[in-house]
């Protein structure tokens, strides 16, 4: 991953007079499938991803879109790991970074259902899949059994604001924990503290991205691995310091079960989650996998601009398909939080069809409508959105932190 800030892109006004006709949101394409728990770093002009799977399979795309399958990172489990934890079959959940001159993954073996798990490490000063350098093992990081309280999974590297290296990790049980690093090693520097929980509640794959001298933690809640049936969804909550404490948008600790929404699954998109956060080309982007309902819940990768409302990420469209700026106009589907999405048709004289009560305005790529609502406090609901710049999609929030979303239906 690739820590950075988020360089806003501008776009011109365009006046509205006509429906948006544009296709929803394009997907990735090619080897796209299957996909858990993605990781993605750029390096030598290229993105890298690589997943839970034999080896840790490699991909690699020079545009984000469309990924061609490279190999696998290693050829079997060490033989250390399958000490620690009998029966582990291949790796999960890596993550890469860049630290000095040296590429990571960290990865973890575990068994379905189970907290006797282990994080361990490989190095590389390449990515460059033709190389002839192997991976080389680092050992073990951290474990856990079931005289633990933690699980020793899905395993994110992230530096503070000194630049020293800590390890985020964890999945159910007590939730997510932050280990220290030794410095010239990579292993373990120090003992895990808890960031965030649910009590013993599905809470699992960390990953932090710092922008604006905040550090963001991204979690996924809810239950992964179950086809078209999976209900994973993403939240976040925000420090001002790497180890926490976090909070949510309504200022709730994320280690008391808190989390701001930033994607829900909607349509044939079941279950997004176990997202990687990192900056490419001027945009925060997030790649996640979910589950493709029209492909019988296969496992498959997608990466999405975050846009950014009053500090805090929402989840856009897939990327790809991007037209000539434009504000929004016309119909989309528009919904709250992971409700029924229904049509809305946005009117050139800032009211929506057969709901003229309802105002909307937009400068820039600032959306915001004003739903009349007596319970609603002043009043309304007041939508606070950020547009895309060809106007297909709109994300955001409402003033109680309901996630919202938009995006145009085809004319």
């Amino acid at each position: 991953m690739v820590i950075g800030s988020l360089s806003a892109r501008g776009f011109a006004m365009v006046a509205v007079s006509a429906l948006l006709s544009a296709a929803t949101a394009a997907a990735q394409s090619g080897d796209v499938s299957p996909v858990h728990d993605p990781t993605v770093i750029e390096a030598d002009g290229r993105y890298h991803l690589f997943c839970t799977g034999r080896g840790i399979p490699h991909r690699v795309s020079e545009d984000l879109r469309t990924w061609r399958t490279v190999g696998p990172a290693i050829d079997r489990v060490p033989d250390w790991a399958t000490r620690d934890v009998p029966g582990a079959k291949f790796p999960w959940a890596p993550d890469v970074s860049r630290v000095g001159g040296e590429y990571r993954i960290y990865y973890s073996v575990s068994t379905y259902g189970s907290n006797r798990s282990a994080i361990g490490l490989l190095t590389r000063s390449t990515l460059d899949p033709d190389s002839d350098e192997a991976w080389t093992d680092g050992g073990r990081v951290v474990r856990s059994t079931p005289d633990d309280s933690f699980n020793a999974i899905d395993p994110y590297f992230a530096t503070d604001a000194d630049g020293r290296g800590w390890l985020f990790f964890g999945s159910f049980w007590d939730g997510l924990n932050v280990l220290p690093l030794n410095p010239a090693t990579g292993l373990a520097g120090g003992s895990p503290r808890l960031v965030a929980g649910r009590g013993g509640g599905p809470i699992e794959a960390p990953a932090v991205f710092r922008r604006g001298g905040w550090f963001y933690l991204f979690a996924s809640f809810d239950f992964c691995c179950k086809g078209a049936d999976s209900d994973y969804n993403v939240r976040v909550g925000r420090s001002r310091n790497l180890t926490g404490p976090y909070k949510d948008r309504n200022g709730v600790l994320m280690s008391q079960g808190g989390g701001t929404p930033v994607l829900f699954g909607r349509g044939d998109v079941r279950g997004p989650g176990h997202c990687d956060v990192f900056e490419a080309g001027g945009r925060t982007l997030m790649a996640h996998h979910f589950y493709d309902a029209a492909r019988g819940g296969r496992p498959t990768v997608q990466v999405r601009p975050l846009v950014w409302v009053d500090g805090w990420p929402a989840a856009g469209e897939p990327v790809g398909g991007d037209g000539p700026d434009r504000t929004v106009a016309g119909a989309y589907r528009h919904s709250a939080n992971d409700g029924t999405p229904g049509t809305i048709t946005f009117l050139p004289d800032g009211t929506l069809k057969k709901r003229p009560r309802v105002r909307w305005s937009q400068t820039g790529s600032r959306l915001t409508m004003r739903w009349p609502d007596a319970n609603a406090p002043g009043g309304y609901w007041t939508d606070t959105l950020e547009a895309s710049p060809d106007g297909r999609w709109y994300g955001g929030f409402n003033q109680s932190g309901a996630l919202i979303r938009g995006v145009a239906v085809e004319q």
